[in-house]
């Protein structure tokens, strides 16, 4: 028998497979080093081109004057580099003295102006954005490219609601009278600086952006107003927030049901927070569907309770019912972040009551509170139809004193009802 050489036979089926497999992995590497290498040098010669329109447009602003230069954020028109569409954002900043960083943040006079020129492309994927910088002094006074001492400046600071600047605002300056005297747009320092104003004036500054609210819920904030003093830099800060949410539930005590002139609706809702000024340290917001101007304001009121929309990042209390009783002593304050909708338990009181006598069943039973410094005119709430004789009913009310009657009666009863508790049966005839 002839012995067959091991050096002379071809490839078994699995050398084959398991070669092209080899192959074919090899090539898979090559190519995304190839396709790697590509986009790298593709990436680069992108940069260098964002950097030629970075370095183009700071040389530009060399050429300009300090008080020329538009304060705040500017987007420019777009360029359009081998077939790459770059855009240009210019912040331009003034600066004091005794402060390198921000008019809003230093002190003393306008001494500069410092300008940011960042340039960006679509789909940079996790390439950092090409900035530079340059900076454009001031003269001394107007005849030497500075500003008029005779007048005076105004920096509007815009914080969000951690307290950092707030780009892209937009701060409207106006007099006491309402006309617009400067329109301006905050950079990435959250700072709009309007100059040459009139000495001895008085201004008020308005801010605003998109998707923003202030401590009311309302689109803009507006200032209390500044004087302004010539030769110097005024200061006022606004605040703005991207808004939160706040679903107060309502908790009746076991077996205990909504009075009959409430329903499907629920009690007067309040909320309170810290921002709000002291003299109303409470407020009940508006159906959403016709708040004017938009504000605080409810997206919903039921039998299970309240949600509060446009709510300024902050910590809020939350309760039902209108007079001053209502209002738990020790209010616990939930806190509402951006974004999100917070979630707080609203406890309610009870009350039990039964016909006195023969006379008062089937008729109407009311619940009245004396007016107090909540409720001016007091408040009366119908609880529904009293019971056949020997039965009682149950009905939930918000804590406080409150009087049960029914028409023509002559036994009233007065009950004090806390939260989350039912009254022991009173009988009302």
């Amino acid at each position: 028998m002839r012995r067959h050489i091991r050096s002379d036979e071809g490839f078994t089926l699995m050398e084959a497979v398991v070669s092209s497999t080899i192959m074919g992995i090899g090539a898979l590497v090559v190519a995304s080093l190839v396709f790697g290498t590509l986009g790298l040098t593709a990436d680069s010669g992108r940069r260098t081109a964002a950097a030629n329109l970075a370095a183009s447009q700071a040389e530009a602003l060399r050429q300009v004057s300090a008080v020329d230069i538009p304060d705040g954020r500017v987007v420019l028109p777009t360029q359009t580099v081998g077939g790459t569409v770059y855009t240009i954002t210019q912040d331009a900043t003034y600066t004091t003295y005794n402060g390198a960083v921000s008019a809003c943040t230093g002190t003393g006079r306008l001494a500069a102006k410092r300008v940011t020129v960042t340039v960006t492309w679509a789909n940079m994927g996790n390439t950092e954005p090409v900035t530079t910088e340059t900076m454009r002094s001031l003269g001394f006074n107007a005849s030497s490219g500075g500003l008029d001492t005779a007048k005076g400046s105004l920096a509007a600071y815009v914080l969000d609601s951690s307290g950092s600047p707030v780009p892209n605002a937009q701060v409207v300056l106006r007099t006491s009278s309402g006309t617009t005297l400067d329109t301006e747009t905050t950079g990435a320092d959250g700072c709009a600086v309007f100059t040459n104003l009139s000495a001895s004036s008085n201004v008020y500054a308005t801010a605003s952006r998109s998707g923003m609210v202030d401590i009311s819920g309302l689109d803009s904030v507006t200032d209390t107003g500044s004087g302004i003093v010539a030769n110097s830099v005024i200061k006022t800060t606004l605040s703005l927030g991207e808004p939160g949410s706040l679903t107060a539930t309502l908790v009746r005590p076991s077996g205990t049901s909504m009075p009959a002139s409430y329903g499907a609706n629920a009690f007067q809702p309040y909320l309170t927070t810290t921002l709000w000024p002291s003299a109303t340290t409470r407020r009940s917001p508006p159906n959403c569907a016709t708040a004017t101007p938009s504000q605080a304001c409810l997206s919903s009121a039921t039998s299970s309770g309240f949600t509060a929309t446009r709510l300024f990042p902050a910590a809020y209390g939350a309760w039902a019912g209108s007079c001053q009783d209502a209002r738990p002593a020790s209010l616990p304050l939930t806190s509402v972040v951006t974004g999100q909708t917070a979630n707080v338990n609203v406890s309610l009181a009870g009350v039990r009551f039964r016909p006195d006598n023969a006379a008062a069943v089937g008729k109407t039973v009311t619940a009245t509170h004396a007016a107090d410094a909540y409720c001016a005119g007091g408040e009366v709430i119908t609880l529904g139809v009293m019971p056949a004789m020997g039965n009682t009913s149950r009905v939930a009310l918000p804590p406080g004193a409150w009087t049960l009657t029914v028409p023509s009666g002559t036994r009233p009863q007065s009950v004090s009802l806390t939260a989350g508790n039912v009254s022991s049966t009173v009988s009302v005839g």
